[in-house]
């Protein structure tokens, strides 16, 4: 056991934020521990009550109070750790310079190349990224991990795309699932409830909504009203069979985007976070979603116009489907692992 690895997570959840940071950190965290790591993670008071699987799952906890969520970790009561992974927007070179007294090796998980690190790896699964773009922002001998074949997806995920058949993936919309990411500050759920009533399309709805959105009362009322073809899903951990089963989604460009191209399942896709807009152009550019801009600009006319085009052309939606498969074969944590075994 005194040869046992240990793998330290910082990232933080919340209904801001949303639980994407946790979720690829939660999936690395399971795949290290069936390999014997042993995982810490250091979160705020927030990240817990917004992502309930964290607290869940049998991984060492320090929480810190979120006051003091931002500060410098110099002395940690585990020692030396094998590798720090940091996956968070509001702490960059000089947090990572601190951690280096007890971090062996730090793995960054970015999004976008517009700040400066100190790691030994970096992650960003954006769709299109080359090595050009970090030139400046790491130091010259970082690995670099790019792309959507390094996104960090649960196993289910590859399983799931195994058992879909062709005859899932034909154009035809009979089910769809509606997922704006678990927090969805905004409620952009209830738009595009209303929206696929409005289009009157006769099918089945999955509505995929977090416990401590601030507007689930409201969407349970909406989901409630609409009648019996619509169901929500609560802090659901069965995405990749909702996903499977869907032949539409409605969704943001996070981290779902990766998970819906593991099952080539088509999307209309909306930008939510400033990170997000060249995931959401690159899709589009690749034929896997239906871009329909900025949350600010969507509206339940304009979201139902498109579900009612997409609905008579099976021909878009086929190569749709077809163009989201190739984006992301859901191996990404394999691939990472195996850059970490020499660790």
């Amino acid at each position: 056991m005194s040869n046992q690895k240990h793998v330290v997570f910082r990232a933080d959840a919340s209904s801001l934020i949303g639980g994407g940071h946790i979720s690829r950190c939660l999936t690395l965290a399971n795949a290290l521990s069936e390999r014997n790591w042993r995982c810490t993670f250091i979160c705020s008071e927030q990240s817990v009550l917004a992502f309930p699987a964290l607290g869940k799952a049998e991984h060492s906890l320090i929480i810190l109070p979120d006051e003091n969520r931002l500060e410098p970790i110099i002395d940690l009561p585990f020692g030396q750790a094998d590798l720090l992974v940091i996956d968070h927007y509001e702490l960059g070179f000089e947090f990572e310079k601190d951690t280096r007294r007890w971090a062996n090796s730090i793995l960054v998980i970015e999004d976008m190349p517009t700040r400066k690190h100190d790691c030994d790896f970096l992650l960003d699964q954006t769709l299109g990224r080359s090595c050009e773009e970090y030139l400046g922002f790491v130091p010259i001998n970082t690995h670099l991990l790019l792309g959507p074949k390094y996104a960090l997806l649960k196993s289910d995920f590859s399983v799931a795309r195994e058992g879909i058949t062709k005859s899932q993936r034909q154009g035809e919309i009979r089910k769809i699932l509606v997922s704006i990411g678990g927090s969805d500050p905004k409620d952009i759920t209830s738009t595009a409830l209303m929206a696929i009533d409005t289009a009157g399309l006769d099918v089945e709805v999955d509505v995929v909504l977090g416990g401590e959105s601030p507007n689930l009362s409201v969407v349970k009322a909406l989901v409630a009203h609409l009648g019996a073809k619509y169901k929500l899903h609560i802090d659901t951990t069965k995405m990749s069979v909702l996903m499977s089963a869907a032949d539409l989604a409605i969704g943001a460009c996070g981290v779902t985007s990766w998970e819906r191209c593991s099952v080539s399942l088509p999307a209309i896709a909306v930008v939510i976070a400033d990170n997000q807009r060249q995931i959401a152009q690159s899709l589009s550019d690749k034929g896997a979603i239906v871009y329909a801009g900025d949350w600010t600009e969507l509206s339940v006319s304009l979201l139902a116009k498109l579900l009612v085009d997409l609905a008579s052309s099976r021909e878009i939606m086929k190569s749709m489907s077809l163009r989201a498969g190739e984006v992301c074969d859901g191996q990404g944590v394999n691939r990472l692992l195996r850059e970490l075994t020499d660790l």
